[in-house]
């Protein structure tokens, strides 16, 4: 990992040639992900109170997987405000993107990304460094409560979390579908979202094959940051 200064407030969040290369180009700090994909490696505290971040998707990345690694970056403890840009490898994808929601649905929510656009910027690699820059330099910072809190106000989870608890049947039956509709692969690994969707397919008319095993696949969603 590249440490910088002590000062610095770049941090370039990705991993493989790309990411490197503008970390050192920019004098930013290099924040790789864990190997199981489950989070980033941040490094250690700095006294710097905005940062300016810029997220590499890996070739290959879904939209899915890129608003879930948004998020994660935005759930970082000790940075409380942030300009973002997401550097897409796949021109096609930053076209997409835009269109994404908070949970990675597309045209089923009005809070796109594209509507968070004074805050994260989205760009192709083939923009280049200036094109990078460019898209930086007029953000503004997000305080990391606005983004979170603003997930937890549109999140169907708690409803959930609360039907579950009180093991109601009928109420299950009715939130099932819209829980269908949720892009399982923008709150967590791959993996895990297909565990979410085996749960979720085995519920028959409301009716849950587990309760307990609900109520603990889906409680890791309820906890802040």
């Amino acid at each position: 990992m590249k440490q910088g200064s002590a000062n610095a407030t770049l941090l370039v969040l990705g991993q493989g040639l790309a990411p490197n290369t503008l970390a050192t180009v920019l004098n930013g700090i290099l924040v790789s992900r864990e190997e199981d994909d489950t989070g980033w490696r941040w490094p250690r505290r700095h006294s710097a109170k905005v940062f300016s971040l810029v997220l590499v998707a890996s070739a290959g990345a879904s939209a899915s997987q890129i608003v879930r690694w948004h998020g994660e970056a935005r759930s970082c403890p000790w940075i409380n405000d942030a300009r973002l840009v997401i550097v897409c490898l796949d021109e096609l994808l930053s076209r997409e993107l835009p269109a994404r929601d908070i949970f990675g649905r597309s045209g089923q929510s009005k809070d796109t990304f594209a509507d968070w656009k004074n805050y994260i910027a989205i760009c192709s690699m083939t923009d280049g460094l200036a094109g990078i820059l460019d898209c930086l330099a007029p953000l503004k910072p997000l305080p990391s409560d606005t983004w979170m809190g603003r997930k937890e106000r549109a999140s169907i989870v708690p409803e959930l979390m609360r039907v579950l608890a009180a093991e109601n049947t009928a109420e299950l039956k009715g939130l099932v579908s819209k829980l269908h509709l949720q892009d399982w692969d923008a709150f967590c690994s791959h993996e895990y979202a297909n565990h979410v969707k085996r749960w979720l397919a085995s519920v028959t008319d409301g009716v849950a094959p587990s309760w307990e095993e609900g109520k603990a696949l889906f409680a890791p969603f309820t906890k802040a940051r």
